[in-house]
């Protein structure tokens, strides 16, 4: 029985993740822009234009393969993967607003609870085992201090409820 895990290694030993998926990405990217701009000119009448697609496709498969010939390749993979991650973050820090906030509003205390929250996630995420890079001593924390910062926080979120929720 074969497993996701070793599908994903014969994909990667089959240079899929190296050559054909950004031969596909600038592949796909070149032709759409080629279809939309009508560079190479159009077919039909006026008022049905159509873009000469045989002659795009021919040109974004020349771009695309040019571009596996370059060491363009490996540099975009890196940054996507890594603009992916950004991306990913960046929703998870909408998601976790959006829990702390009412309705549509993005201000206040439920905005400064969701920074709060989603970059203590950022951190806790970076610094899990698959991190490579080291964290410095003054993160780790004891035991009596962790609980300590807890019940503080548990007070301090008590007495801003009674403080302020009853303000108009």
């Amino acid at each position: 029985m074969t497993g996701l895990y070793d599908i994903f290694y014969t994909m990667e030993s089959m240079g899929i993740y190296e050559f054909l998926l950004p031969f596909l990405l600038v592949f796909v990217v070149v032709f759409a822009i080629l279809e939309k701009t009508f560079i190479f000119g159009s077919t039909g009448p006026e008022g049905e234009k159509k873009p000469k697609t045989n002659i795009n496709v021919v040109i974004a498969l020349i771009i695309g393969l040019l571009f596996l010939n370059t060491n363009l390749a490996p540099l975009m993979n890196s940054y996507l993967s890594r603009m992916s991650f950004v991306i990913v973050i960046g929703i998870m820090f909408m998601l976790i607003t959006a829990m702390f906030s009412s309705g549509s509003e993005f201000s206040g205390f439920p905005m400064i609870a969701g920074a709060v929250i989603a970059f203590a996630a950022v951190i806790w995420s970076l610094s899990s085992s698959g991190f490579s890079g080291s964290i410095p001593y003054w993160y780790f924390m004891s035991d009596s201090f962790i609980s300590i910062a807890f019940i503080l926080a548990i007070l301090g979120g008590i007495v801003w409820l009674v403080a302020f929720s009853s303000r108009d």
